[in-house]
């Protein structure tokens, strides 16, 4: 049987290398900018708190060579926010606010058979500091850890503790944050950076997933690569299920 999630797993990390795409003519480091100017814009309209400067990437993560027009980044300089939902069990009701945990994304889709409801003044509140979205990037951190989804849903819902919330500077970023979080390197990564074991349940801390560091592209290459990501794993899941 074809394993394919390995070949996934492969795939992702030639893409995140830049193995499938030509270098465009435009520099990455023109987007960070960008990214920062922008998120600036947030912290002064006091639609995001301000942050410590982030530590440059060090030759010792920098685990592999990227394009010259890449440049490599930590995952929070280019969010927004990176930060988890509610740390308290809300009380549940039969209907109402869809509320959501790793068991729900852990399977690399929104599974939405067996969901939670809360109330929606519980909602209201829990949002005030978490709010998922349309377009953020929900990620397992506790128990099942490193799966990552876009949110393709078009509706309220709330998140537990064990799911962490990534709000990208600009929307375009979610699906190359996505490749990267799914790849065997952000696999690798999250193992070796995650916390517990022994008595407790591992877990990947949000300060670690914010230093996360990621091998960034120009925006119109990150679009080019999903695309051909679309591509291939359309055909690998074709090929995999073809009767012999």
């Amino acid at each position: 049987m074809i394993d394919t999630n390995a070949i996934r797993c492969k795939i992702l990390d030639l893409a995140i290398q830049g193995c499938l795409n030509d270098a465009s003519a435009e520099d990455a480091s023109l987007l960070v900018e960008q990214l920062s100017d922008k998120k600036e814009e947030l912290i002064k309209a006091k639609i995001i708190g301000k942050e410590k400067p982030y530590t440059d990437v060090t030759d010792e993560e920098k685990l592999f060579e990227i394009p010259n027009n890449w440049v490599w980044v930590r995952l929070g300089q280019i969010c927004a926010q990176v930060t988890d939902g509610t740390h308290k069990t809300p009380k549940y009701q039969e209907n109402g606010i869809p509320f959501l945990s790793v068991k729900n994304i852990s399977s690399g889709v929104f599974d939405l058979s067996d969901i939670k409801y809360i109330s929606p003044e519980e909602h209201t509140e829990l949002i005030k500091r978490c709010k998922p979205e349309l377009n953020d990037v929900l990620v397992c951190r506790i128990g099942t850890l490193g799966k990552a989804i876009k949110v393709n849903i078009d509706f309220d819902f709330s998140i537990f503790v064990s799911l962490g919330l990534i709000k990208p500077v600009i929307e375009d970023l979610s699906d190359y944050i996505v490749s990267v979080i799914n790849s065997g390197y952000g696999t690798d990564w999250i193992r070796d950076n995650k916390a517990g074991g022994a008595m407790h349940t591992y877990k990947i801390n949000l300060g670690s997933l914010r230093m996360l560091p990621i091998p960034l592209p120009p925006l119109s290459e990150q679009l080019i690569i999903c695309v051909k990501l679309d591509m291939n794993f359309d055909y690998l899941f074709r090929s995999s299920y073809m009767p012999v």
